[in-house]
């Protein structure tokens, strides 16, 4: 891939199914992908998500070597929560893929 851009193109489910409950993993195109642009993937995420009636957590992975804490990239999660509930900020976690 070149840089900025995101391996995924679209938002997609991945279900991981358990005796008792049902985990929907949401993957969607990176936050920074310069194919799409932010503002359309942040319409397709928001369209795609519309579509559960409950997120039970946010994840958003970062690279330990890239300095994405922009000021775009706050904007961009602004953005985000601004779409959900206000109690989806305590549910927001940034996972560290890649690390040692």
């Amino acid at each position: 891939l070149e840089p900025g851009m995101s391996a995924t193109k679209l938002p997609r489910t991945y279900v991981l199914e358990q005796e008792d409950y049902i985990i929907n993993l949401i993957d969607t195109p990176g936050i920074g992908d310069t194919e799409l642009g932010d503002t359309m993937n942040m319409e397709v995420m928001i369209s795609y998500l519309s579509n559960f009636k409950e997120i039970h957590a946010i994840c958003i992975l970062l690279k330990p070597n890239e300095s994405r804490l922009t000021t775009w990239f706050k904007y961009c999660i602004k953005e985000l929560l601004h779409h959900f509930h206000r109690d989806a900020v305590q549910n927001l976690k940034f996972c560290f893929t890649q690390t040692r």
